[in-house]
């Protein structure tokens, strides 16, 4: 159910290279949500702009058993939205309103998954991700994690962590645009699929899937677009 809440900024911390990971705060707050859901933050002090710059939609990054924050990780950039981000005092208020999205896990628990991200696209899996480990849920998750460098690859040590210590998780991270040659051999059609990532790397995805005969019914999306 989509409610408003009013949440405390804790912490504004670096996650990579051009990338930060945000904290709000909601130990006082009956804010629920389910992995893979995302949140829309408006920031105060903006209202001499329009209404579409002063929110914008992000992932949450944190597992929904962490009760007492959520996070929120996205990348840096020179929009009016960010550069007010960044110099907000931590204890600000940021009215947030959520959750919403059905990127979430299938419920019938029948099929493996496998997640394909690029970029910051990798936020809603670090949700899921802990969340599936924590539950200890069965299910095999195959993660493909395609960034164009090292340096921009965020929570990688995270990942290589959660592989090692997660017995149903396999970790690909891929440095490189995507290749339709390389992804065709990670093609399981009896897999659900989830893509997060600029909304190109997610069309393209999705293109190769379905000419390799992956179900439309398979698939889910996540468009990340820069602000």
């Amino acid at each position: 159910m989509i409610k408003t809440y009013f949440l405390s900024l804790i912490a504004k911390e670096p996650t990579c290279v051009d990338t930060i990971t945000i904290k709000l705060d909601r130990v006082q707050s009956d804010f629920n949500f389910i992995a893979g859901q995302y949140i829309s933050i408006t920031l105060p002090g903006l209202n001499e702009f329009p209404v579409t710059d002063q929110y914008h939609d992000f992932s949450i990054s944190s597992s929904p058993n962490i009760k007492d924050y959520i996070l929120t990780t996205m990348r840096v950039s020179e929009s009016q939205f960010k550069t007010h981000l960044m110099q907000l005092d931590l204890g600000t208020k940021l009215r947030i309103d959520g959750p919403k999205g059905v990127f979430t896990l299938p419920t019938d628990g029948s099929t493996d998954f496998t997640l394909i991200a690029g970029g910051v696209g990798i936020t809603p899996f670090m949700s899921l991700i802990n969340f599936s480990k924590e539950q200890k849920l069965t299910r095999k998750i195959k993660l493909l994690y395609f960034n164009n460098d090292l340096k921009h690859a965020a929570y990688l040590n995270d990942l290589n962590n959660l592989a090692r210590d997660y017995d149903y998780l396999e970790f690909y991270p891929i440095f490189g645009l995507v290749n339709e040659q390389y992804l065709q051999t990670h093609i399981n059609n009896q897999n659900t699929y989830y893509i997060a990532g600029p909304p190109k790397m997610v069309d393209i995805v999705r293109d190769i899937l379905k000419k390799h005969n992956v179900k439309d019914i398979n698939i889910k999306t996540e468009s990340f677009t820069g602000y």
